[in-house]
Formats: C-alpha cells, sequence, structure tokens
C-alpha cells in the first residue's frame, strides 16, 4: 500500500551548495563564449526533455523587453541537430547556446550565473518523466525553475513557491512564464531563495538519514 512505501528521490550533491564566486562564474562564461544575463537548461538532448518547445518559447520574447538575453542549453544527444536547425527557424540562433561537452565540474558555476532556470518536458505515451534533480540542483544556487507538469517535475519544482509549472506542450505558456521570471526581480528572488532553502532538505546526507530511520522502522 502507499503508506509501506518511502519515495526517496535521488539526492544534491554537496559541490551544489558550494559558494561559487563571480570570478570563477565570469571564468566559466567566457570559457563557454556565454554572456549574462541567460537562462540555462540542462539535460540529455531527447525528445521528450522539450527543448524545442523551450527554444520555441523564447523565441517567442518580447525582444524590447528581453533582447539581451540568451538560452544556454547543456547536454548531449540524439536531439542536437534538430535542435540547432529549430534555433535557426526560429531566428534566435545568436542567442541559443549548446554546449555539448561540459563536465561535471563547471555545472555550478553555470547554474550559479543563470537568472532563471527551465526544463519543459513534453507528455509522452509510455515515456514518463522523472522527478528532475536538475531542478534541484539549479535551486541550490538560489535559481528559480520553469517545469512542466509532468511526471516528476512537480515534486521537484513546487507552482508559485520554488519557481513556475506549466502544463506540457505549451509553447505561449512557457514563453509568460519566462516573462514572468525574467522581468519581475521582486517574483524571482523570494522564489529563488525559496527553491534555496527547500534544496537544502535533499543532501544526500539528509536522505540517507530518512532511509536509515525506515529501515529502523522495519526491523524495530
Amino acid at each position: 500500500t502507499d503508506e509501506q512505501l518511502l519515495k526517496l528521490p535521488p539526492g544534491v550533491e554537496q559541490r551544489h551548495f558550494n559558494d561559487v564566486s563571480p570570478p570563477l562564474i565570469g571564468a566559466t562564461l567566457k570559457q563557454y563564449q556565454v554572456q549574462q544575463p541567460y537562462v540555462l537548461s540542462v539535460g540529455r538532448l531527447i525528445e521528450r526533455k522539450g527543448f524545442d518547445l523551450l527554444i520555441e518559447a523564447f523565441a517567442q520574447l518580447d525582444q524590447v523587453k528581453h533582447g539581451d538575453h540568451q538560452l544556454v542549453i547543456v547536454g548531449d544527444g540524439p536531439e542536437l541537430e534538430h535542435l540547432q536547425q529549430v534555433a535557426e527557424e526560429e531566428f534566435v540562433n545568436t542567442s541559443v547556446h549548446i554546449l555539448t561537452d561540459v563536465p561535471d565540474k563547471h555545472l555550478p558555476a553555470l547554474y550559479a550565473g543563470a537568472e532563471v532556470f527551465a526544463l519543459t518536458p513534453r507528455q509522452l505515451p509510455g515515456d514518463i518523466e522523472g522527478f528532475g534533480i536538475v531542478y534541484l540542483e539549479a535551486a541550490a544556487h538560489g535559481v528559480p525553475s520553469i517545469g512542466t507538469k509532468t511526471g516528476g517535475v512537480p515534486e521537484a519544482v513546487l507552482d508559485g513557491e520554488t519557481g513556475l509549472v506549466v502544463p506540457p506542450d505549451d509553447v505561449s505558456a512557457v514563453t509568460e512564464a519566462l516573462d514572468k521570471l525574467l522581468g519581475d526581480r521582486a517574483l524571482k528572488a523570494p522564489l529563488g531563495a525559496a527553491a534555496k532553502r527547500r534544496a537544502e532538505t535533499f543532501t544526500w546526507e539528509n536522505q540517507a538519514a530518512l532511509a536509515k530511520d525506515a529501515l529502523q522502522d522495519v526491523v524495530s
């Protein structure tokens, strides 16, 4: 029964809770030719992740308000060429950077330098999106997220508390969410702070303690 199940999502590695200095952020962005401000997305480049929807949504942003923003996608996979084509067709190829060779050690600086994190999985039959630890990795750096209401995403991003959750496969809804967070610091700042506080409960130490307590209850 549900009462007998303990749901333990993956933990967030400690390196994401370490402070990232502005010089390190600057050096990392320079290495990858990225300029602030930017929206960050991280994940394997597959259809389910919805990176094409995110690029289309980014392209629909008001250029007067957000024309200086870039979209940085970190990942590799079979959708790479398609995503590059979408960026060209949407005339945002100079503002969209797809980084396929980023080692894990550089991710904290990329997270820390971002304005917003966005990953917008689509809903596919038989291919369900998981919990999404990348949302919590971003949260550990005080960055709010935009996700879609599918699979385990709403468990990783609390709508209106640590970020915004919109319907899947809805480009306009993603654009609206991006516009809200990028254009309203009074909204973004508290969401980011709340996201960071919540992420701190997902350390591997906390997850291990929960598992230990559950096992003790079973054997006692």
